[in-house]
């Protein structure tokens, strides 16, 4: 699947980020879903923008397709 249909599972699994919260610092504003695999569309969890973009540099640095972060 791609990033585009991963997204879209994700949307009608959890229409409403409202009542969630952070899973990475419990924080509930600017909530994303994000998927750590998108072959498992209806795997995610929920971050805030910050903790968002933190895991994913986290994990291009991991890739090595980043020097450091």
């Amino acid at each position: 699947p791609s990033k585009w249909t991963a997204r879209k599972v994700a949307q009608r699994l959890m229409p409403d980020l409202s009542t969630q919260a952070c899973t990475e610092c419990g924080g509930k504003n600017r909530l994303q879903r994000h998927h750590p695999d998108y072959a498992k569309p209806a795997e995610f969890v929920v971050l805030c923008q910050a903790c968002h973009i933190r895991v994913n540099a986290l994990k291009r640095w991991r890739l090595g397709e980043v020097g450091r972060l």
